[in-house]
């Protein structure tokens, strides 16, 4: 029914489906970053989240191009995804009131599993939607009441007014006087095989990228601005208006990150699970 076949060490997954998708495009080969790229020692702050980032030799090698035995149009990378709220812990709802018990942070990291990184090794690809804002997904209730459906466009809303669910959003990046959304298919930094230690810094309202203690990047918000200014799109306000609402506690910035497998000779699209790092106190509030 299937094969898997080990490659001087590296899992390359074999699959046969349908015979159709043979005719058409050949057998597929998928790759797999899980044992060989991994996050670990993640240290959080009130204002400051370090983490390593351990890559194996033999990604090493694929990623600097000495293993001929692979190749890649666009590099693996990091895409780091962000939630405000309301509440320091990311197993409680993203605020305290009675819309948002069922929206807990954690959540979301079912979410991208089931329906960005895929259940079987292949994963779906983020696109910004616009040159404006780029959420990468959102969790919302309907207006049936059914709540933690999940959608990567707003088109597909057909929210509840009252319940203001999830909006997971990636950043944007400070150029000169702006900020984009970043080239390679809209990563965060691709990844060099000396990287070792990442700090991520919340510093004067931008989200500071450091790697082996050089800063790198400066990151914005989903909507490209500073975290200082409006958090949100007026047409996403459902999701944020009970969070701002909350005063019971200080404003975090929720973070997680992902490893991106890249393009190139293979044919699946690969995330790692998504991992959590931490919060930062985005405001403070008088408690």
């Amino acid at each position: 029914m299937g094969k898997i076949r080990i490659k001087r060490g590296f899992k390359l997954f074999l699959f046969l489906i349908l015979p159709l998708f043979f005719v058409n495009c050949g057998i597929p080969f998928f790759l797999s970053f899980d044992d060989e790229i991994t996050i670990s020692n993640i240290k959080p702050t009130d204002n400051k989240i370090e983490f390593k980032l351990n890559i194996s030799n033999l990604a090493e090698g694929m990623i600097d191009g000495t293993d001929a035995d692979y190749s890649f149009t666009d590099k693996p990378a990091l895409k780091f995804f962000y939630v405000i709220s309301a509440n320091p812990d990311q197993h409680n709802p993203i605020a305290n009131n009675e819309e948002n018990t069922l929206y807990i942070l954690s959540n979301i990291e079912t979410a991208f599993k089931n329906n960005i990184r895929g259940l079987r090794g292949n994963g779906t690809m983020l696109y910004a939607k616009d040159n404006n804002s780029f959420p990468a997904f959102f969790l919302y209730t309907k207006s049936d009441g059914s709540k933690n459906n999940f959608s990567r466009t707003r088109n597909l809303l057909n929210q509840k007014d009252e319940d203001s669910g999830i909006l997971v959003g990636t950043f944007s990046k400070e150029l000169g006087s702006e900020f984009i959304f970043d080239s390679t298919e809209k990563m965060d930094y691709v990844i060099g095989k000396t990287d070792k230690t990442f700090e991520l810094k919340l510093d004067d309202n931008l989200i500071k990228l450091s790697i082996n203690g050089v800063e790198k990047s400066s990151f914005g918000s989903y909507i490209k601005q500073h975290f200082s200014d409006s958090l949100y799109l007026d047409r996403d306000e459902h999701f944020y208006n009970s969070v701002i609402e909350d005063t019971s506690g200080n404003l975090y910035i929720h973070i997680w990150v992902s490893v991106y497998g890249g393009t190139g000779s293979f044919t699946n699209i690969y995330w790692s699970e998504l991992k959590y790092l931490g919060k930062l106190t985005l405001k403070e509030r008088n408690i």
